[in-house]
């Protein structure tokens, strides 16, 4: 139910600053279980910087606290969606009717709180992105061709077992997501607002965050690298509810976990990969010592990094664009030097096959089914001395021209 998805962990978690290595990645580990018993289930549809957030948990970093009541929570709508879709079985569609009660669940223990919550919805504008969306367009193509597989295998009974990858993202979600929050936002009774960007909306989050104050709640470790941001996991959202201490990150405060300077963050993300630089290999860079295995490994790259100036910046490579472009991203400047990549509509990007029947399905009533049910009118309408049969024969043409197997039995 939504009550038990959302409720609270029964004992406060230890804070996590200045506790041991072991103790601080337990707590890290009990909080994942927080928000939702099968959350080992979920998809990894994961975004940012790759490897960034586990090496932030095992470096440390946050500083632990409970949030002001009164504070304004800037949530990713994308990454909220996607939360709280964890756990449900993508191979039948997903759940969209716990989907919405979810959604209005969390918003509403927020809201009672004293939160005020402004959730962000992407737009279709996208830049430097033609790459990674191509790749996640391949992706997704990939597995709807596991789905279909699995479903014409007879889901499982064919001998086709489920695919132990990501499943279609469902359908329906995004509407069903978005109708739920126009619900909400509907009264204005709540201190609710629904801002749905031009483009993605990461950037908009950030600067409003820097400008206004406020806190990121978000599933990006993208927010770990925008300049003056406070950044909770949503992972910790009922603990947020509930009142209870949280992790909150800055990129402050993880360079000084990492033993960086703050703008050495930015390079980390650049080299070890994010959504606009990860096409990137060491050889192009063509820095000493900078290899395609210590690029791999976030703790090495760190380490690597440490010995470098604090000035230091990754050096321009043949396609500069996209490393420019991740700086002026990170920093909260104007992107609009950068064009808008061509556009292609959200809902053509999912790699669905077409929504037309590849050929007629027989969905006409079994004969068996017509017959019993003419014999049961037969039954309820035959006078003494009359034979009404040549009407139900003309009845029960009718209905076999019209009625499925399911309206049959209803009738």
């Amino acid at each position: 139910s939504a009550k038990g998805f959302l409720r609270a962990a029964s004992r406060e978690g230890r804070a996590a600053t200045g506790l041991p290595k072991g103790e601080r990645q337990k707590f890290f580990d009990k909080s994942e279980s927080f928000h939702n018993p099968l959350s080992k289930q979920a998809s990894s549809h994961t975004m940012g910087v790759r490897g960034l957030t586990t090496l932030a948990r095992r470096r440390g970093g946050q500083h632990v606290e409970v949030v002001p009541a009164t504070s304004t929570l800037l949530i990713d709508g994308s990454g909220l969606q996607m939360f709280l879709l964890r756990g449900q079985r993508f191979e039948y569609g997903g759940d969209m009717a716990q989907l919405d009660a979810r959604t209005e669940a969390c918003l509403t223990r927020l809201l009672k709180r004293g939160h005020r919550c402004v959730v962000y919805l992407d737009g279709d504008g996208r830049r430097m992105k033609a790459r990674t969306n191509a790749a996640r367009l391949e992706k997704r193509r990939e597995e709807w061709a596991a789905l279909e597989r699995y479903a014409t295998g007879g889901g499982g009974g064919g001998g086709v077992a489920r695919p132990a990858g990501d499943m279609p993202w469902p359908y329906l979600a995004a509407k069903v997501f978005d109708v739920a929050l126009r619900r909400m936002d509907a009264p204005k009774k709540h201190k609710l607002t629904v801002v749905r960007c031009a483009e993605e909306a990461d950037q908009r989050i950030a600067i409003d965050a820097a400008r206004r104050g406020g806190y990121v709640l978000a599933d990006d470790s993208d927010f770990l690298c925008f300049k003056d941001v406070q950044y909770v996991a949503l992972e910790h959202i009922d603990r947020l509810a509930a009142g209870k201490s949280v992790a909150v990150w800055s990129r402050k405060s993880l360079a000084a976990a990492l033993g960086l300077a703050e703008p050495l963050v930015v390079e980390a993300a650049i080299v070890a990969g994010n959504d606009f630089t990860s096409h990137l290999t060491a050889t192009d860079w063509e820095v000493e010592g900078l290899t395609d295995a210590i690029k791999r490994s976030p703790e090495r790259l760190v380490d690597w990094l440490a010995e470098m100036d604090g000035a230091w910046r990754a050096p321009p490579v043949a396609d500069n664009a996209c490393v420019e472009f991740t700086r002026a991203l990170y920093e909260l400047e104007d992107l609009s030097r950068w064009p808008l990549d061509p556009h292609v509509d959200r809902h053509a990007q999912d790699g669905s096959p077409p929504r037309e029947l590849a050929a007629h399905l027989n969905i006409r009533a079994p004969p068996e089914a017509l017959d019993h049910l003419v014999d049961q009118l037969r039954r309820h309408l035959q006078a003494p001395g009359a034979d009404i049969s040549p009407q139900l024969r003309a009845l029960r043409g009718r209905l076999a021209a019209v009625l499925d197997g399911v309206q049959v039995s209803a009738l």
